[in-house]
């Protein structure tokens, strides 16, 4: 779908494959991710799964049956949910919207 961003607007988290562009959308949208690492993970998204748990963005899913406790947790317990929400508020993120004039005069001046 070309509705990636629009989904995840309207969404209270991303349950995901490991994949880097996908986590990067993820938490430029502020959503909680849920990974899924139920296979063997691909040498170069390890780093994505312990990244995101080790931060506190998420959760990894290791096996299908905890997919629902993960989930019942998160809309049930409001102190874990905002715990996560708010350590992703909190990750400096570059706004190239915002940034990319000063970046184009900076390389015009060189």
């Amino acid at each position: 779908t070309d509705k990636i961003a629009d989904l995840m607007a309207i969404s209270d988290v991303l349950l995901s494959k490991s994949g880097s562009v996908s986590i990067c959308e993820a938490l430029y949208m502020d959503l909680p991710l849920l990974l899924d690492a139920t296979g063997v993970p691909l040498y170069w998204e390890r780093f994505n799964l312990e990244f995101i748990k080790n931060h506190g963005f998420g959760d990894v899913i290791t096996s299908y049956n905890q997919v629902q406790k993960i989930i019942t947790k998160y809309f049930s317990d409001k102190t874990y949910a905002s715990k996560i929400k708010n350590n992703i508020i909190k990750l400096p993120k570059k706004k190239f919207g915002e940034n990319i004039q000063k970046i184009v005069n900076s390389l015009l001046k060189k």
